[in-house]
C-alpha cells in the first residue's frame, strides 16, 4: 500500500500526468497506445468527435481512456457548451446584388460615383468638353481681330483668354473628363497666333501714330478753316509746305432744270497756289459741298470741270469750278470741304446760298 495521502477531491482528468520517475517505466513510453485518430470531417467542413487518448503505461490513469486533450477542438458530439461547432473555411453569404463593386450584400455599395466599365463613361455621364470649345471660339474671333488696324486691342485678350481655356481643356482631356482633344488644341494654336499677331499689330500702330503716319504730312497754318472754325469766302488757307487755298465766287449756275429736279444750282471756284519750293502732290484731292454744316450728307456735284491737277509745281497756280445742286427751301449757309491732296487736312468754309 502506498504512503501517499488520499485526497478526498476527485482528480482533474484535465490535470497534466504527474512526473514520472526515472526507470523502466519511461523507456516504456514508446510502446504506450497512440491517440485516436481524427475523425473524417462531415460535408459542412465540421469535424467530429468524441475524441480520447491513453495515457503511457506507468503513467497516472494508465490504461483508462479521457477526453482529448482541450488543444484539440472537439466536435458537436463533445461535452456541450465547451466549444462551438468549428469550420476550417468561413462562409460569406452568397451575393444578393448586380455584379460590380458594391453587389454583395455583405458590403456597402459606394457612395461616390459609379465605376465605370473599362474603356467607356458611366450612363448618363457628360463629357466636360466645355473648355475647348470656349478656347476654339475665342480663338478664332481673336485671329481675326488680330490682323485688323485697330482690332488687334481686342485680339490680344481674347487670344490669352483662348491660350487658357484650351490649356484647361487639353488637361480636362488628358484626365479623362473630356473627348475633345482636337478643338482644345486648335483654341491653343489660334489663341497663341491671336496674342502674337495682336502684340505686333499694336506695336505698329502705337508706333505709327507716334510718328505721325496717321496724321497729314501738311497741317493748316495759322489755325484756320478747321471743321468747327470755318472761314469766309474769299478767305485762303495756307499749308505747312506753302500750298495756299482759296474759295471764291459763289453763285448761281445755269444748268439744265433734267440736273436740278427743283433745286438750285450753285457754282463756286477754288484756287491752289503753290508758294513753296517744291512740287504738291495733288493727287486724290477731295471737293464736298454740305447744304447744312449738320447735314452728313454731301450735295450732288453737277460739274464738268476736269478738277485739280495731280501735281502743282512750285510757284504755279490751279483752278476749277465746282457746281452742286441745293434743295429748294435750304435753310443756312453752304459748307465747302476741300483737302487738296491725301497728304492734306481738310479745310472748311461757309458762304452764303444765294
Amino acid at each position: 500500500m502506498s504512503d501517499e495521502p488520499k485526497s478526498s477531491e476527485p482528480r482533474d482528468p484535465w490535470a497534466p500526468p504527474a512526473d514520472v520517475p526515472p526507470g523502466p517505466a519511461a523507456e516504456t513510453r514508446a510502446d504506450a497506445a497512440p491517440p485516436a485518430a481524427w475523425a473524417p470531417a462531415d460535408s459542412a467542413g465540421v469535424i467530429e468527435g468524441p475524441f480520447t487518448w491513453t495515457p503511457a503505461a506507468g503513467a497516472p490513469g494508465a490504461g483508462a481512456p479521457l477526453p482529448f486533450p482541450p488543444s484539440a477542438p472537439p466536435g458537436p458530439a463533445g461535452p456541450p457548451g465547451l466549444f462551438p461547432p468549428y469550420s476550417p473555411y468561413p462562409q460569406f453569404p452568397p451575393p444578393s446584388g448586380p455584379p460590380g463593386y458594391g453587389g454583395y450584400s455583405g458590403y456597402p455599395a459606394h457612395p461616390g460615383y459609379p465605376m465605370p466599365p473599362y474603356g467607356g463613361w458611366p450612363p448618363g455621364a457628360v463629357p466636360r468638353n466645355g473648355f475647348g470649345v470656349t478656347a476654339l471660339v475665342l480663338g478664332i474671333i481673336g485671329a481675326v481681330l488680330a490682323i485688323a488696324c485697330f482690332g488687334a486691342f481686342l485680339g490680344l485678350p481674347l487670344g490669352i483668354a483662348a491660350l487658357v481655356f484650351g490649356i484647361i481643356g487639353l488637361r480636362t482631356v488628358k484626365r479623362g473628363q473630356a473627348t475633345n482633344r482636337g478643338q482644345a488644341l486648335a483654341g491653343v494654336i489660334l489663341g497663341a497666333v491671336a496674342v502674337a499677331v495682336s502684340a505686333a499689330m499694336i506695336a505698329l500702330v502705337i508706333g505709327g501714330i507716334a510718328s505721325g503716319w496717321f496724321n497729314s504730312d501738311n497741317v493748316i497754318t495759322p489755325d484756320r478753316g478747321e471743321q468747327g472754325s470755318p472761314i469766309s469766302e474769299g478767305e485762303d488757307v495756307t499749308y505747312s509746305d506753302g500750298l495756299r487755298v482759296t474759295v471764291s465766287g459763289v453763285g448761281a449756275a445755269d444748268v439744265p432744270a433734267q440736273y436740278t429736279k427743283g433745286g438750285n444750282a450753285v457754282r463756286f471756284t477754288v484756287t491752289v497756289e503753290n508758294t513753296g519750293t517744291s512740287t504738291a502732290n495733288l493727287d486724290t484731292s477731295e471737293m464736298n459741298a454740305y447744304g447744312d454744316p449738320a447735314d452728313e450728307k454731301p450735295l450732288r456735284d453737277v460739274s464738268t470741270d476736269a478738277g485739280l491737277p495731280p501735281g502743282l509745281r512750285a510757284n504755279a497756280t490751279a483752278t476749277t469750278e465746282v457746281i452742286v445742286v441745293v434743295p429748294a427751301g435750304a435753310d443756312g449757309p453752304m459748307e465747302i470741304e476741300i483737302a487738296p491732296g491725301y497728304d492734306y487736312d481738310y479745310a472748311y468754309w461757309d458762304v452764303t446760298v444765294p
